[in-house]
């Protein structure tokens, strides 16, 4: 194996255990966000990875101008989203 394959599977592998730890109690309950969140979270880390080499390939090209943009702006959805899973979510019992 080469090591170009090497390091985004080591990185996926080390993401994925810290992700798992994090999410450890909420696996074993289907019912909970928590364990679908996993693979959510799972899932984005696998397109990330797939697609880190073509974030720089051309970076000033139209195509790549757009998606920067479009990956900023959703980052106005994230954390307020984030932000309100900390703020009302959990495990404290509380609903929104």
């Amino acid at each position: 194996m080469d090591t170009l394959n090497t390091i985004p599977i080591s990185i996926f592998v080390i993401v994925s255990i810290l992700l798992l730890l994090f999410s450890w109690k909420s696996l074993h309950n289907t019912k909970s966000h928590g364990f679908y969140r996993f693979f959510a979270f799972e899932s984005v880390i696998i397109l990330v990875i797939i697609n880190i080499p073509y974030w720089f390939d051309k970076p000033f090209s139209f195509i790549q101008i757009i998606s920067w943009i479009l990956l900023l702006f959703s980052i106005l959805f994230v954390v307020p989203g984030f932000y309100l899973l900390h703020k009302k979510g959990g495990s404290r019992g509380r609903s929104l």
